[in-house]
């Protein structure tokens, strides 16, 4: 177990950090400092972590608190964000991204240090044959084992450890990969979703975005391009659609919607032929794509892939496989809208060889516009299914690479990866 100790002037940056440490897991464990005298009375062996702004961590040093003692201090404020020995800087504008890269940076290096690793009981499985021996703390540095691998940790076992005020077992350090994977594996789909990064306002998705690296100047021409676009279009059918997609602020298909149009407009400035027509189609069909979902919750379930896909109810399955030709064709019979937006809405599931759905599309049924969609799409979805982890983008380049490797994939995949860099490895 990592303890990490918080300790801020400003209460809003402790809500900001906190869900970040939540998400990462039974393997740290936050503490918020109220006051700075509560630093002299920390055990030793409990000093790893502290996260602070720059006026509390000066108090540190008015008090005289070993800071050299703690593993990592990560310091935020109005500073270049870089390494000095135990101390890292963080650019409060990156607050956010970073916190996540460098706290999980550290839990690896920090994991690999102790023997024992903390699980809390409501986390793991029950009625399924554990991959590891799970231990139970007896005393301080005493652990006993109580269940073996192979055997099965039942409801009444857990009800019966909660009893005795036991709300945490600990497997050894060697052993977590394989409990992670065996988690991963077999908890249930829904609980995959609740993990991840989800912006209630419209402000803070733009400080958001702006935050992970994209240009403000894109942000911007987003709004141009709604403002534009709602005193265009005077069907009602249109209208209605514009209204709709506004009433899903603060939901997973408002900030997907919105990411994957920050994504295309962001690397379609590296073609001639992305004008103001082409920009507003992709803005179009952004905001649209994922509108064709009967339940608005199933969007969030996209990225699973049809192998998980096809273990949901029925009734959900469908939903999925079907929204985007079925809200491509209530498109078709609007005079307004491009071809080329249906056909985005349409294909943007298509493009993944045996993982397409509805159906899969040939390369040749495209052109470049279509396809920066798709693979903006296909990024921006990645990026849900990593938690917005900055320090995995590049494996998710690759992946990507692996997928559309071929003529006009990857011709436009070049000028895709180059943007994408500058944006979250610059």
């Amino acid at each position: 177990m990592i303890n990490c100790y918080l300790f801020f002037n400003d209460s809003v940056l402790v809500e900001k950090v906190t869900p970040i440490l939540d998400r990462l897991g039974d393997t740290i464990s936050g503490h918020t400092i109220l006051d700075v005298k509560q630093f002299n009375s920390i055990e030793d062996f409990r000093r790893d972590l502290i996260i602070a702004d720059y006026g509390s961590f000066q108090l540190l040093e008015t008090e005289n608190v070993d800071i050299d003692s703690y593993k990592k201090i990560f310091l935020i404020g109005e500073v270049e964000t870089e390494e000095d020995d135990n101390l890292v800087y963080i650019n409060q504008k990156h607050l956010l991204t970073s916190i996540t890269q460098y706290v999980s940076d550290f839990l690896e290096n920090g994991l690999a240090k102790v023997e024992y690793i903390k699980f809390k009981l409501e986390k793991l499985l029950v009625d399924l044959p554990l991959p590891c021996n799970l231990l139970i703390l007896k005393s301080r540095d005493k652990f006993s084992e109580f269940k073996l691998a192979g055997e099965k940790l039942s409801t009444e076992t857990i009800k019966k450890l909660e009893s005795k005020t036991i709300n945490s077992v600990f497997i050894k350090n060697e052993d977590f990969p394989k409990m992670m994977e065996f988690l991963n594996k077999n908890r249930e789909i829904s609980d995959i979703f609740d993990e991840k990064i989800l912006i209630d306002t419209v402000a803070a998705l733009h400080e958001f975005v702006i935050e992970m690296g994209f240009d403000e100047r894109i942000v911007k021409l987003i709004k141009n391009l709604h403002k534009n676009i709602e005193n265009q279009y005077t069907d009602k059918d249109i209208r209605r659609l514009l209204a709709r997609f506004k009433g899903t602020q603060g939901s997973f298909i408002y900030n997907h919607s919105f990411l994957t149009s920050m994504i295309a407009l962001s690397v379609g400035e590296n073609f001639s032929w992305m004008n103001y027509e082409n920009r507003e189609k992709i803005y179009l069909a952004s905001i649209l794509h994922d509108l064709g979902f009967r339940k608005k919750e199933n969007a969030f379930k996209e990225y699973l892939g049809k192998e998980k896909i096809g273990q949901l109810p029925q009734e959900d399955q469908d939903d999925i496989l079907a929204h985007p030709s079925r809200f491509s064709k209530i498109l078709e019979n609007s005079k307004n809208i491009h071809p080329d937006v249906i056909k985005m809405i349409e294909l943007h599931h298509g493009l993944d060889g045996e993982n397409s759905y509805p159906k899969m599309v040939n390369e040749s049924e495209i052109n470049p516009l279509i396809l920066l969609f798709v693979i903006s799409h296909e990024f921006s979805v990645g990026l849900y299914k990593q938690n917005f982890n900055a320090a995995k983008v590049p494996s998710l380049i690759n992946g990507l690479k692996l997928r559309f490797k071929e003529g006009k994939y990857k011709t436009l995949l070049g000028n895709f990866e180059t943007t994408i860099n500058t944006i979250f490895l610059a």
